[in-house]
């Protein structure tokens, strides 16, 4: 259980942190719409975009996106893990990005806005979830540490 925890904190973060890089090329170089959604609840929670409660509300949403897909990986292969961490950054940005927040915010799908709408959003979150299964396979093959 506590190794499972440590893989959900270090990967989790560490595929929130990695996409922040990316988002912000796809974002300002090519016109990307990323983290869209991030800033809406934000606005709605604070009335206005704070980049530290941005940050904070990224990483929060990094560690439960990541939970399923850590409780996954534990329960396979580690050679199947960089196609389970894709197949899941795909899958979560089908079902949460392009379906459920569009809905809950009253806000078009990407289907309906085009492929300038798709693009983006999908890449950071296959990022997100190789990220998050690279880590989670190498704290798998890491030796444990017996206590002290």
């Amino acid at each position: 259980m506590i190794r499972c925890l440590r893989s959900l904190v270090i990967a989790g973060l560490a595929g929130g942190l990695a996409m922040i890089p990316i988002g912000l090329v796809l974002r300002f170089a090519f016109g990307a719409p990323v983290n869209v959604y991030g800033e809406l609840v934000v606005n709605r929670i604070a009335g206005r975009l704070d980049p530290l409660l941005l940050a904070a509300e990224h990483l929060i949403v990094s560690l439960a996106m990541a939970a399923p897909l850590i409780g996954i990986l534990h329960r396979v292969r580690q050679r199947a893990a960089i196609t389970i961490g894709l197949l899941y950054g795909g899958s979560a940005w089908l079902i949460v990005n392009s379906l459920a927040l569009p809905v809950i915010f009253g806000q078009p799908t990407p289907w309906q806005i085009g492929p300038s709408a798709i693009w983006g959003s999908l890449t950071v979150r296959l990022v997100f979830g190789l990220v998050v299964a690279l880590v989670s396979r190498r704290l798998a093959a890491a030796p444990r540490r017996s206590p002290a």
